[in-house]
């Protein structure tokens, strides 16, 4: 009975997710909703409610929506390089100031950082490793920008552009191809094995490069889908069957093999995430004010989710184990609810700590 209760209240408070989500949908005569800010906040809802539900260590019976976190964080990174390069792009000052929005990155991290030490957490539980690369990436995109901003190259790209996204791949490939021949055989107490570990999302980074595309091809792209929209539903379909390649894993015992199945799965999986939500979004405006609350605490509740599992797992042991054991339903739904509230209360403290360091910025967060 408590395994049926348990199943019932996870399965309804997703479905209760969902809805919220897509409840005020609404016709955009306009058709100028995707990669809008209200897109990118109700993405960015989405990708964080899964990835919190993968963490919980409840298992896929109860997470079902955790499936999406496989390519939650390259969603991330998407939104990252496209608005930067947006930004760059069609703000004249927009590298001005630019240490601000670095900052505004490594603060939160420093600061959860902290408050995990302070509880005797582990420090990078609940994948807090992506803001490293993210914080790496927003240097190197300052630095390229800088030295070779609005010089053209080819195909409406200017000489910046194609060096960012020729640096990710690299930075993507490279990352892959050493996990693959050293991390495993490195001992993981060593300094080398804990940065590695940290500095990783080899796979994952592509996005930023995506994101940099599309900043460059918006209109283009749009106006293909327009022309095209039967043909990208049939690819869409198509490319919906890609994770059924994941039975390979199943089949072989060599790793590299299913390192870079996977590898070339989740890099194909945002591009059919892309063309998804650009066909869904086609004269269709999603959003209410609870989704874009939700999503506009996204980058606090990344930050936050892995110390509040940790501390319901410490506080909520008994004769049957922790809660994620004897109550796993229950586990998932205080564990976003709980991270859902302070991520709000991260988020007011910061903005009062931006304005109180002057750190506000007028562009949009590409975070």
């Amino acid at each position: 009975m408590r395994a049926d209760f348990n199943l019932f209240l996870s399965i309804i408070f997703q479905l209760a997710f969902i809805a919220m989500g897509f409840y005020g949908c609404r016709r955009d005569g306009e058709n100028g909703f995707f990669m809008s800010r209200g897109y990118s906040s109700f993405v960015k809802a989405f990708c964080c409610f899964s990835v919190i539900l993968a963490h919980t260590g409840a298992g896929e019976k109860y997470c079902l929506l955790g499936c999406l976190h496989w390519i939650a964080v390259s969603l991330f990174f998407l939104f990252s390089g496209y608005g930067l390069s947006y930004g760059a792009a069609h703000k004249p000052d927009y590298m001005r100031g630019f240490y601000k929005r670095i900052l505004k990155t490594a603060i939160p991290l420093s600061l959860v950082l902290a408050l995990k030490a302070a509880f005797s957490c582990y420090l990078w539980s609940g994948g807090m490793g992506y803001m490293l690369v993210a914080i790496l990436f927003y240097i190197v995109f300052f630095l390229v920008r800088s030295a070779f901003g609005g010089k053209p190259a080819f195909w409406g790209l200017d000489v910046a552009d194609v060096l960012l996204v020729a640096l990710t791949v690299l930075y993507s490939v490279l990352i892959q191809l050493f996990h693959d021949s050293r991390l495993d055989s490195l001992d993981y107490g060593s300094g080398l094995a804990s940065v590695l570990a940290l500095f990783g999302w080899g796979c994952q980074s592509l996005g930023f490069a995506y994101g940099i595309l599309l900043a460059r091809k918006l209109e283009a792209f749009k106006a293909f889908l327009a022309r095209r929209r039967n043909s990208v539903i049939l690819l869409a379909a198509c490319l919906a069957a890609l994770p059924f390649l994941a039975l390979a894993y199943l089949r072989t015992r060599n790793v590299n093999c299913v390192s870079w199945t996977e590898y070339a799965l989740r890099a194909a999986m945002v591009l059919l995430a892309l063309l998804v939500g650009a066909v869904l979004s086609q004269g269709l405006r999603f959003g209410n004010p609870a989704i874009r609350l939700a999503g506009s605490v996204s980058a606090e509740m990344f930050l936050l989710h892995g110390f509040v599992i940790e501390l319901l797992e410490r506080y909520t042991g008994g004769e049957a184990g922790s809660l994620c054991r004897s109550q796993p339903g229950l586990f998932v739904v205080l564990v976003y609810l709980l991270t859902f509230l302070g991520g709000l209360v991260l988020h007011f403290l910061l903005k009062a700590l931006y304005r109180l360091l002057r750190l506000d910025v007028s562009a949009k967060s590409t975070l």
